[in-house]
């Protein structure tokens, strides 16, 4: 399932805060934010891709060994 969304960043001043579903949101956002800090850029970063390896899954000693011990 493809889910793109972007985040506002200013490297000056820490973490992006909440993901944008819509660009327009977050170029909003952006300006707003510029607005509020002269001379410092703000970013507006489009996810591109992910990467997601599952949980190892544990594996449960078979019974039958358990109660030979």
């Amino acid at each position: 399932m493809k889910q793109t969304f972007w985040l506002v960043w200013n490297p000056q001043r820490g973490s992006p805060a909440r993901r944008h579903l819509v660009e327009k949101t977050a170029r909003i956002e952006a300006q707003r934010l510029a607005d509020k800090v002269p001379g410092e850029i703000i970013y507006i970063l489009n996810a591109v891709g992910l990467a997601f390896t599952p949980p190892k899954v544990s594996k449960r000693p078979d019974a039958a060994l358990s109660k030979q011990e």
